[in-house]
């Protein structure tokens, strides 16, 4: 190769190179609202509670006659009554690895770790951690039926980064949710708003800037007993999600110009919910998550510059939970694939009054 052609493609590369990191200086806050995206669906995941595999097996009968129930199967009776005659005291909301028929409180941490891949940029690396607690308390009862209602609320911080850009996210949230079973549906509904601080690191046009949120989602399952305690959820969530994109201008004068975004997920997945011997409780999930957006259009004094888009990715995973007289322990792992890519895991803990 002729030194002036190596000179002339080298001098190319770095010219695209250096297009694609100022395009993605400008859509910074298109790439922390994807990621908030992302934080929503996790914090929904984990708002919702399963109920108990017994509950949702509607068309299981057990003869106590000649299947005596153990009374140490789940853990302490006085704290679980699926059966109706445990504590006297109604409604019960039935006893598993992760439900309470009373008031409790409890904490859940997770870590995620994945790629995200936007549509003819570069990819970006993402790590999360969200934190959250929560008080529930199962004794409400709507139209004379059964409701699980709890408060939460949470921090949620990590960063996002390639070669090109680095923002640091930091943010916290609060909401609420609700759950009735009618028959073997179980409806989920949560609510919740959250505040995002980004801070953009490694590039030095760009100025700092908050986001702002607001979603609503509900949740469809219908509970289908295969055994008398296992119980497969196939189930479909529906949720909006606006994020306030705050207009800014850079640190080379530059105007920016944010759309706000509206975004509508649409979430069907198959849970499996198993109680096993001594207060043991196993789940498995499988989903598919489409986010459909409008908004969040990025103008540099006024030009009107791409959108960045992903695609949308599969979810899966599993979670163990133990029964210890008035504590409940709990882990879980998983994994999505394909527009966004990596593992996410956590903990939790809970205490029954």
């Amino acid at each position: 190769m002729k030194p002036g052609y190596f000179t002339f493609g080298l001098i190319a590369t770095l010219v695209a190179g250096n297009a694609v990191a100022v395009d993605l200086g400008y859509s910074t806050n298109s790439i922390a609202a994807h990621n908030i995206m992302a934080i929503q669906h996790t914090i929904v995941n984990r708002a919702i509670v399963l109920p108990a595999a017994q509950t949702g097996a509607k068309n299981v009968v057990r003869d106590e006659r000649k299947e005596p129930r153990n009374p140490d199967e789940y853990g302490e009776m006085i704290y679980y009554g699926e059966y109706g005659d445990d504590t006297g005291i109604l409604p019960l909301v039935g006893r598993n690895g992760g439900d309470a028929s009373n008031a409790y409180i409890g904490a859940d941490w997770q870590h995620i770790d994945e790629d995200v891949k936007f549509k003819s940029y570069p990819h970006m690396d993402t790590a999360m951690d969200l934190g959250m607690i929560e008080f529930g308390n199962n004794y409400e009862t709507l139209y004379d039926r059964p409701l699980d209602l709890k408060f939460f609320g949470g921090y949620v911080g990590g960063r996002i980064k390639n070669d090109a850009v680095r923002i640091g996210q930091d943010g916290g949230f609060v909401g609420i949710f609700a759950h009735q079973s009618i028959d073997n549906f179980d409806i989920n509904v949560v609510g919740n708003f959250g505040l995002m601080i980004n801070n953009v690191r490694d590039l030095p046009t760009t100025d700092d800037f908050n986001n702002v949120w607001v979603s609503i989602n509900a949740d469809a399952a219908y509970n289908i007993a295969i055994a008398e305690y296992v119980v497969l959820r196939p189930n479909v969530r529906g949720g909006y999600m606006w994020i306030y994109s705050p207009n800014y201008e850079l640190k080379n004068g530059e105007n920016i110009n944010n759309k706000n975004f509206g975004v509508f997920e649409l979430t069907p997945a198959v849970d499996l919910v198993a109680n096993i011997d001594d207060g043991w409780s196993i789940g498995a999930r499988g989903a598919y998550v489409m986010n459909f957006v409008n908004g969040g259009e990025t103008y540099v004094e006024y030009s009107k510059i791409s959108k960045l888009k992903t695609d949308d990715y599969f979810e899966y995973g599993i979670r163990v939970e133990k029964n210890i007289d008035n504590l409940n322990f709990g882990i879980n792992a998983g994994r999505h694939d394909g527009g966004r890519t990596g593992w996410f895991g956590g903990a939790t803990v809970k205490y029954l009054f």
